[in-house]
């Protein structure tokens, strides 16, 4: 997602549920986020680092990954 894709996301939000949202999400409309707070946060959240283990770490999750493969094939 690029940063015009994600103010997009926050602008429809506004424009969706102006007044009784059904998520938890907020509305942003661009008279309470401006462009620039937008962008702001766009780049706070992709300078954090993608630091989730691998999944060769996490035995229990890997046999959830392998169990969950094998039970697509058998449909």
């Amino acid at each position: 997602m690029n940063v015009e894709v994600f103010r997009a996301f926050l602008r429809s939000r506004s424009n969706e549920a102006p007044i009784l949202p059904s998520t938890s999400m907020p509305n942003y409309p661009q008279n309470s986020l401006s462009d620039e707070m937008v962008s702001d946060i766009y780049a706070y959240i992709r300078s954090v680092p993608d630091n989730r283990p691998e999944t060769e770490d996490i035995p229990t999750l890997r046999k959830i990954l392998e169990a969950a493969a094998q039970r697509e094939f058998k449909k």
